[in-house]
């Protein structure tokens, strides 16, 4: 793992090789790259954003089920006072299912909002969003020398939460 610093973000830059049991060995790779960033130093009303992203890249020897090649998510929040608010954006690259690579789960973007305002010492009402952009989940299947095709399609909608939330 690589960890640079700077006054206010931090990047890192992992890597990692691991073996799978099977009748040779199989080398498996993955590698993060993740920033983030304070943005205290701007003025007012600007003072209390901050900024993340990473990108994730994991590849292998062979066809690895539910694995995703690539990985990329990014955020942004604000919190000013007793309010905290929050967007976060993930996109995955499609991923096999199987060992074969016949099936695999299509490439996802999905984008989740929520925040917060304390309204006591020890009480908080909070709120998120998830799946704001209704994206599906989509299996795909390829068959013999045919170009894939959807074989599961399901929506699960945008998915709304509000509460309440106290600490003892």
């Amino acid at each position: 793992e690589i960890r640079l610093s700077l006054v206010g973000s931090e990047m890192c830059i992992r890597d990692s090789i691991t073996t799978a049991q099977s009748a040779s060995n199989v080398r498996v790779r993955g590698m993060e790259f993740e920033y983030s960033q304070s943005l205290s130093f701007l003025p007012q009303p600007f003072k209390g954003l901050g900024v993340r992203t990473s990108y994730t890249r994991n590849y292998a020897q062979v066809t690895l089920a539910n694995r995703s090649p690539h990985l990329v998510s990014a955020g942004l929040n604000y919190a000013s006072g007793r309010t905290n608010v929050y967007a976060n954006l993930n996109w995955a690259e499609s991923r096999p299912i199987n060992a074969a690579g016949t099936q695999y789960q299509r490439h996802r973007l999905n984008l989740d909002l929520g925040g917060s305002v304390r309204l006591a010492p020890r009480l908080n009402a909070f709120f998120s969003v998830r799946n704001v952009l209704n994206e599906p989940f989509i299996r795909m299947e390829k068959v013999g020398s045919n170009p894939a095709a959807a074989q599961f399609f399901q929506k699960f909608g945008i998915i709304p939460t509000i509460g309440m939330k106290t600490t003892f």
